[in-house]
């Protein structure tokens, strides 16, 4: 059986939010790649950076983990950018839609911590949506990077943000 899943939050700069990993002879035979083990990560790299890193499917405890440390990790931010690192993305739980659905407000200020938002996926569908949401967005400027383009997503994101 799996260990239930306890969020920890290190008392270092970094922030860290991931499931413990069951070995796959306990699970059994996965269907698909993207059904691995789930991983929510924030990690506060700098004083206006945040690192967030999404692989595997994400159920309610670990999306509720995961938002608290992002808005943690923004708190009093200015001017910040937010790396966004998508690996695989099977639709999250119908308990992690609710949990984010009930934080929407207080996700929504997050727009006022960030002027950018680079977002590397593997999927074009994905980085097509992340533009079209920077598009409605004011103020907030997102723009989607294959995933072997981090350099150039975090040279981007150190750029001033243009009117």
């Amino acid at each position: 059986m799996a260990e239930p899943f306890v969020p920890t939050l290190n008392t270092n700069p970094l922030f860290l939010i991931s499931r413990p990993r069951v070995p796959m002879s306990s699970v059994g035979k996965r269907a698909h790649p993207w059904e691995r083990d789930p991983m929510f990560t924030i990690e506060k790299t700098s004083p206006t950076r945040v690192v967030l890193h999404l692989s595997g499917p994400i159920d309610g405890p670990e999306m509720q983990a995961g938002l608290d440390a992002l808005l943690a990790a923004a708190e009093g931010m200015e001017h910040g950018e937010l790396l966004y690192i998508i690996d695989s993305f099977p639709w999250p739980s119908a308990s992690a839609l609710a949990i984010e659905f009930g934080k929407l407000r207080d996700l929504f200020g997050l727009v006022h911590a960030f002027d950018r938002c680079a977002v590397l996926a593997d999927a074009a569908w994905l980085r097509t949506v992340a533009e079209i949401k920077g598009a409605l967005m004011p103020g907030l400027d997102i723009k989607g990077f294959a995933p072997d383009a981090r350099a150039e997503a975090e040279a981007w994101l150190r750029t001033t943000a243009t009117a």
